[in-house]
């Protein structure tokens, strides 16, 4: 519990959002770059409204060191309540980014004419030939496959059972320098959902953290919120 003793805390987190600030430019949608600065003006301009409260408080006469302490605890349980927009924007850009993630990278499908037990024989035959290979020839088969778009290579490579064909980290380096060619504007607001999604989590954690701090249950404030699609996440309340 906070007295009059301790220095006013309100500033210490408000510099924190104002040094998330500074990190905006890395954000290069402008349309998730406006909005995140939207979103980080409000958080401000909310703690602003709480560090004026809390001066308050302390500075009444008229309460003991006791009762200043609980009229904090009040006011930092009403300030997590209003911080609930913000906790559900963290979710919403992770299920966005998510969202776009599993779009762009998504295993094409399967070659229209077969039945799917043709399908089965003829990636396991693939995947026989690929593992004949050596790492070197089979990643140069991938980074071929992928810009000229052979189905079947591909998905024998995404759908081999056990031990994959060449590293994982690999795969995700081709296809991302593919998608970065071939869908600038898509790759852009991918990285830029990543930046955001990251960002914003590591907020709402340390708000969480510390109002909840204060006796508030965090848990009464889910937040699972679920959007559409990735457009307008940061935008107003």
């Amino acid at each position: 519990m906070i007295t009059n003793a301790i220095v006013n805390p309100v500033s210490s987190r408000k510099a924190m959002l104002r040094q998330w600030q500074t990190f905006i430019a890395k954000v290069e949608d402008d349309g998730i770059r406006e909005g995140y600065e939207t979103t980080l003006r409000k958080a401000i301009e909310i703690l602003d409204g709480m560090e004026k409260a809390v001066d308050a408080i302390r500075t009444n006469a008229a309460l003991s060191e006791q009762g200043i302490g609980e009229k904090i605890n009040e006011l930092a349980k009403a300030t997590l309540k209003d911080f609930t927009w913000l906790f559900s924007k963290a979710d919403e850009a992770e299920a966005a980014y998510t969202r776009l993630h599993a779009v762009l990278f998504a295993l094409p499908d399967a070659p229209k004419g077969f039945t799917e037990i043709e399908l089965a024989l003829r990636e396991q035959e693939l995947r026989t030939w690929l593992r004949s290979l050596s790492e070197p020839e089979c990643m140069k088969v991938y980074t071929m496959a992928i810009p000229q778009g052979e189905t079947e290579i591909i998905r024998a490579f995404k759908r081999a059972p056990g031990r994959p064909l060449i590293l994982l980290e690999i795969v995700e380096r081709v296809d991302r320098e593919h998608i970065e060619q071939t869908k600038p504007k898509e790759s852009l607001r991918l990285q830029s959902l990543d930046v955001l999604r990251q960002e914003l989590r590591a907020i709402a954690t340390m708000l969480q953290g510390w109002l909840g701090s204060y006796g508030q249950d965090v848990n009464k404030f889910p937040t699972h919120g679920v959007i559409k699609d990735g457009h307008h996440l940061v935008g107003g309340r």
